[in-house]
C-alpha cells in the first residue's frame, strides 16, 4: 500500500485517500481545540514549536550548529540537550511519519522520538506550551498503539497494538525559554482505550462525510 505525508498540512494518504493523523482524531473526540485560542497567539506558538522541533532534531543527529540557534529559541534547545544529558534517553527514530492500523483502522503518526530510555522502548515528545495539557497522554497512547516494532517484527503478539503500547514508556518533555524542562511520564493503562475510542468515532464521523479540520499541530 502507497503511504504518504504531506509536512506542509501534516496530512496523511493511504493509497491516495486521506487518512486522519492522530492528533486530530483527538480534535474529533472533542479531546483537544484550538476554538478559543486567539489566532496570532497559535501562529507565534506554532513558529517557536517548528523551529525548535527543526533545532533539536540537528542535536539529536549531531548536526547543530549552536551559534545558528536564535536567542528566542535557545533555551527551549538548551531544556532538550539538558534533558538527554540527566536522563540517557537515546533516539532511535526521529520525527519518523508512519501510517498505522488500529482495530482495523488506519491513522497518521509523527511521533518526535522513539528510543530508548532506561533500556526501555520509549515514545517521547517535546512540548512547548507553557501548561501541561490533560491530551498529551492520550496522544503519546495513540503514538505508543501505532508506532511499528523498530526490528520490523509484523507477525507476531508481541508486536500487536496493545503489546507495543504496554512494553513502550509515554514521556511528554515540557521545554522551557529559560533552559528548564519538566518530564511527564504517562502509565494509565485505559489511555489506550481513550485514543481507540477517539479513533473509532473519528472515522465513524468520516463515514457521515464530515471532514478533517485544518487545525494546528501542538507543539
Amino acid at each position: 500500500m502507497a503511504f504518504t505525508f504531506e509536512p506542509s498540512t501534516h496530512s496523511y494518504a493511504l493509497n491516495g485517500i486521506v487518512v486522519p493523523s492522530c492528533t486530530r482524531c483527538l480534535d474529533h473526540a472533542g479531546l483537544v481545540s484550538y476554538d478559543m485560542v486567539r489566532r496570532e497567539i497559535l501562529e507565534r506558538k506554532s513558529r517557536i514549536g517548528v523551529l525548535v522541533h527543526q533545532a533539536t532534531h540537528y542535536y539529536d543527529e549531531g548536526q547543530l550548529d549552536w551559534n545558528s540557534v536564535h536567542e528566542k529559541i535557545r533555551g527551549y534547545v538548551e531544556g532538550w540537550a539538558n534533558f538527554r544529558e540527566v536522563t540517557g534517553f537515546v533516539p532511535r527514530r526521529i520525527e519518523q511519519s508512519f501510517c498505522a492500523t488500529i482495530n482495523g483502522m488506519p491513522v497518521g503518526l509523527t511521533p518526535d522520538r522513539e528510543g530508548l530510555f532506561q533500556k526501555r522502548e520509549a515514545i517521547v515528545d517535546l512540548k512547548t506550551s507553557s501548561t501541561e495539557q490533560d491530551w498529551w497522554a492520550i496522544q503519546l497512547a495513540g503514538y505508543a498503539l501505532g508506532v511499528p516494532d523498530f526490528y520490523g517484527v509484523a507477525t507476531s503478539l508481541e508486536s500487536s497494538p496493545i503489546a507495543l503500547f504496554v512494553r513502550r514508556r509515554r514521556i511528554a518533555v515540557q521545554l522551557f525559554e529559560t533552559g528548564k524542562y519538566r518530564k511527564f511520564d504517562y502509565s494509565e493503562r485505559e489511555d489506550a482505550n481513550v485514543f481507540i475510542s477517539a479513533l473509532h468515532l473519528t472515522h465513524w464521523k468520516l463515514k457521515q462525510g464530515n471532514k478533517l479540520r485544518m487545525i494546528e499541530e501542538a507543539a
